[in-house]
């Protein structure tokens, strides 16, 4: 899964990850370790099929509706 922290960053526990920070869950950094396991942010942007599907399934979580 990958996508880009939105302009606002992301506090995933102990971690700060920076606004605009591509995450790809797998990765070796500090970032992407932080966040395996956890939700996917409301106001970030997939970038592969998985972390959209992981933030439509959040949306619907929270009860977000689309506008049409």
């Amino acid at each position: 899964m990958i996508f880009q922290v939105g302009r606002y960053g992301w506090s995933v526990g102990a971690v700060f990850v920076p606004a605009g920070t591509i995450i790809t869950i797998g990765a070796g950094d500090v970032y992407s370790q932080a966040a395996v396991g956890k939700t996917i942010p409301m106001d970030c942007t997939p970038m592969d099929d998985e972390a959209k599907a992981a933030l439509a399934a959040q949306q619907k979580r929270v009860g977000y509706k689309y506008p049409y």
